[in-house]
């Protein structure tokens, strides 16, 4: 069920409905799929939504493909790709979060981008923020200026930066060796 709340429409404010698209200052969705929703704030549970624009935004058990926001919430939810200034992931699932500032519990995440990021019990691929703090978190590939707190890491900076390093060197021999023998070949 799609519930759009609009407090008294102001002069030039305008609400628009369709099946696919919802456009109005504030949008509760309760076992609803949308295909896009822009709002000022948000409120999503048990519902889907390919895309979603809005400055709030507050998902319970909720699906999004692509969400931008100033503020967003995430419990028990899974996003694509999350782009916003605050976020907050409580056991939840994600693709890319991008943001200022992410608190993750217990989540898993391919790919974090933040200037700082507390992190509690979570998972995620690519970890790469300014500072980060927080207690048993798990990344793959931690690039960070600063960590406080407790993490189990493949490769931190020093090790991505070292593994790059012997890569691209190697990369470098290989491509000058068979450079080097098929000029021999053509002679």
């Amino acid at each position: 069920m799609a519930e759009v709340d609009q407090p008294e429409a102001s002069p030039g404010s305008e609400t628009i409905e369709s099946p696919s698209e919802i456009i109005a200052d504030t949008v509760s969705l309760s076992q609803a799929n949308v295909e896009r929703v822009e709002a000022e704030l948000v409120r999503m549970v048990n519902s889907g939504a390919a895309e979603i624009a809005a400055d709030e935004v507050d998902i319970q058990q909720g699906i999004v493909l692509r969400m931008q926001g100033n503020h967003i919430e995430l419990h028990e939810g899974m996003v694509g790709l999350l782009q916003a200034n605050a976020v907050q992931a409580v056991h939840s699932q994600g693709i890319v979060l991008q943001g200022n500032s992410a608190e993750i519990e217990n989540s898993r995440l391919g790919f974090v981008s933040a200037n700082r990021a507390q992190i509690e019990g979570g998972r995620t691929g690519v970890l790469m923020a300014r500072s980060v703090e927080g207690n048993a978190i798990q990344s793959v590939i931690l690039l960070t200026g600063r960590v406080d707190g407790q993490v189990q890491t493949l490769l931190d900076t020093r090790r991505a930066l070292l593994a790059g390093l012997v890569s691209g060197v190697a990369l470098g021999m290989v491509l000058f060796l068979g450079n080097l023998l098929s000029r021999r070949r053509g002679s």
